[in-house]
């Protein structure tokens, strides 16, 4: 069963303000591998965090394996230029869909992706 996964970026303080041409670069490989994420259904929400700056991409995963493996092959994370951690969601409602609990208290995503 998939659940939900998303990966942080932590950016510095000032990065909205004096982007590097490297970080700048890189921007547009990324923006590009998350919009296919999307375009195969996987991508719940992705964009910039202004406030600590960072951003986030939330996705759908089968395992931690999948999780790490989608986010080991996003262009930013090979670049190394920002700290990138890689964590599970367990959601309650997302987008209208409301998740299944276990008895457990583990969420089970929808089986449509």
């Amino acid at each position: 069963m998939k659940s939900l996964w998303y990966y942080w970026m932590h950016w510095r303080p000032t990065f909205w303000e004096d982007m590097t041409p490297q970080e700048d670069e890189v921007l547009g490989p990324h923006g590009d591998y998350v919009g296919r994420l999307h375009d195969a259904g996987r991508i719940v929400v992705a964009g910039g965090i202004m406030e600590p700056p960072g951003g986030i991409v939330c996705f759908y995963a089968e395992d931690r394996h999948e999780a790490q493996t989608t986010m080991e092959a996003d262009p930013l994370f090979a670049a190394q230029i920002v700290e990138i951690t890689l964590h599970e969601l367990r959601a309650g409602f997302v987008g209208g869909i409301r998740y299944a609990f276990t008895d457990t208290g583990e969420g089970q995503a929808p089986d449509s992706n």
